[in-house]
């Protein structure tokens, strides 16, 4: 490693070594980490012995762990459920009646063939803990209580229960709606509205939390899960850490090239429980924004060097075929937003001049200066302009900021200029990164008009950032996310990183981030960039999905989403990447 890149790593890791423990304990009892392990070795034991059909009782002592309220055992084969069996009897079986029931659910879906193929069964289990009732009035008020992929709901109406549990939520991609529907289906009360089952037949909701353990395939020892993953620890987030997690990124993206020999570039958001993608084709501003991240990855410092081709490769090859679009595909000429990021993705990859030659090379030039004419006649139409989303006219800015001629970066000054007038400071995270890019671009080496206006952004950011000390056991994960709302249990998504992934370019920017403040914000972002890795999938989060290699690397929408989106891979990875070329920048002054 060179001593530059040994800086690098010192500026990112050093700045989490400051950062205390999240402290926090888990509010409810549950069955302990052995016991829990124990309960495993026994239902193990069990299905390797071919003792657990429904038939069977026979299969020695049987004794619910202490603290055991209910359980739930999943079994996969090949990726795929077989067989899931719930028991909440509170009777000290429920763990051999949901063992059974989900071996019963598994002869029933692959036959009796299940027996030979038995040490093939890969184990999930639940053990959930006590039930904790629920206090509200509308049904908003019991689901805001629900931390989503930690607590389970159940429900009673009488002497009848219902059971979802959380591993079953993120499983099946439900909300706590859904499963709060789902653990009320088997009461068999009335189709009428949650109002009336509460003041009419008494329903009752609980939360309840769990230990969850399962094998990530079979044949290995199983891990212990939060949110059915692992929590991504501060300590990961070092240079070699934020590196690594690029690369997994980068990768993803490249796996999602059209498998065919048609020119549809990458394919959409990938569902690594139903193994498929969707939309199968992704949408011209996707497929944009992919080249454009594996563009800038592939400029990012430490990143080896035939990693940095195979990316740079793969985004040209995206972005030619954005120009071949057919007729199974979404016109890329209708969208603004797509040609104003197809433009910034073939800056960074180059330029058109670097693009194959003849045909191809003639027909990418001639798309991006119709796309560059497009783009100007459309800002030049103060009415039709004016129509477009401000996130779309912050797009054409970024492009326009590109420009070699003046109308192209007067036109983008112009454009950033009224954008920063018309959009209060709080509510320029929704214009994030294109209008602070561009904003960037268009300053060169010059003051930036803005920078007020940016401090300010990144000010309310931060006061809206998760930070370690706000969070207990049940929230860690969740740390560095960013919500404009509080509640009980606050909810970020992919969405804090279209904020972050500037926030990271900001830091490495003396206009924007002075030497005396750079250790505060570096405490902030580095939460964040950790946020974005407890989002990818890692080999464990993989043990309930069908093709774990396919999924590895993609970022999902939320911890209790699965779907891997393209959009959100994308800002990750640009956001992990700004962060290391802004410790190179701070490194090299430093030299």
């Amino acid at each position: 490693m060179s001593a530059r890149n040994i800086m690098v790593t010192t500026v990112v890791a050093g700045m989490v070594c400051s950062l205390g423990p999240i402290s926090g304990a888990r509010a409810e009892a549950v069955p302990t980490p052995s016991d829990a392990m124990e309960a495993y070795r026994t239902v193990r034991g069990w299905v390797d012995s071919g003792a657990i059909d429904a038939t069977a009782d026979d299969v020695g002592p049987v004794s619910d762990p202490e603290g055991l309220r209910a359980a739930c055992v999943t079994m996969r084969l090949d990726g795929r459920v077989i067989g899931r069996g719930l028991s909440w009897a509170g009777d000290g079986r429920d763990l051999l009646v949901s063992a059974q029931r989900a071996w019963q659910r598994g002869v029933e879906s692959v036959g009796a063939v299940i027996g030979d193929r038995a040490a093939a069964i890969a184990l999930d289990m639940e053990l959930g803990g006590e039930f904790v009732p629920l206090v509200g009035e509308t049904e908003l008020d019991f689901l805001s209580q629900i931390n989503p992929g930690i607590d389970g709901i159940a429900v009673r109406a009488g002497e009848r229960i219902g059971v979802t549990f959380p591993g079953q939520m993120l499983a099946s991609g439900w909300s706590a709606q859904q499963a709060l529907t789902h653990a009320i289906a088997p009461l068999e009360l009335p189709q009428v509205d949650f109002a009336t089952l509460r003041n009419r037949y008494g329903l009752v909701v609980y939360r309840f939390e769990t230990e969850h353990l399962a094998e990530p395939v079979s044949g290995a020892e199983p891990v212990f899960l939060h949110r059915c993953g692992r929590r991504v620890s501060m300590g990961e987030v070092s240079g070699a850490g934020i590196l690594g997690a690029a690369g997994e990124a980068a990768l993803f993206l490249q796996r999602l090239a059209w498998p065919g020999p048609e020119p549809h570039g990458i394919r959409g958001d990938y569902d690594p429980i139903a193994d498929s993608y969707a939309p199968a084709i992704a949408p011209p501003a996707s497929q944009a924004i992919a080249a454009w991240a594996l563009s800038v990855y592939a400029q990012t410092p430490g990143v080896d060097a035939a990693d940095a081709a195979r990316a740079l490769r793969s985004a040209r090859e995206t972005l030619a075929e954005f120009t071949l679009a057919t007729e199974f595909e979404d016109d890329p000429g209708l969208d603004p937003g797509a040609l104003a990021l197809w433009l910034v993705a073939l800056e960074e990859s180059g330029g058109a001049g670097v693009y194959f030659e003849g045909e191809a090379a003639e027909r990418i030039e001639k798309f991006a200066d119709d796309a560059r004419a497009g783009l100007l006649g459309l800002a030049n139409d103060a009415e039709r302009f004016d129509a477009q989303p401000a996130v779309i006219r912050a797009m054409v800015a970024l492009a326009l900021s590109y420009g070699g001629d003046e109308e192209s970066v007067g036109k983008a000054s112009e454009i950033a200029r009224w954008l920063y007038v018309e959009t209060a400071p709080g509510d320029l995270v929704a214009l994030m990164p294109w209008l602070g890019l561009a904003s960037e671009r268009l300053a060169a080496d010059g003051k930036i008009g803005a920078e007020g206006a940016l401090r300010e952004m990144r000010s309310v950011i931060e006061r809206f950032t998760i930070h370690g000390e706000e969070a207990d056991a049940g929230t860690d994960d969740l740390v560095g996310g960013v919500v404009f709302t509080r509640g009980r249990t606050p909810l970020p998504s992919w969405q804090s990183l279209r904020p972050v992934s500037f926030l990271a370019a900001m830091i490495g920017d003396d206009r924007l981030t002075g030497a005396h403040e750079r250790g505060a914000s570096w405490l902030s972002l580095v939460e964040s960039l950790r946020f974005a890795m407890q989002l990818q999938v890692d080999e464990t989060a993989g043990h309930m999905f069908v093709r774990p290699e396919a999924a590895r690397g993609g970022v999902r929408l939320a911890l209790w989403d699965q779907r891997c989106s393209v959009n959100a891979t994308a800002l990750a990875l640009v956001s992990w990447c700004e962060a290391l070329q802004s410790a190179e920048r701070v490194a090299k002054a430093a030299e």
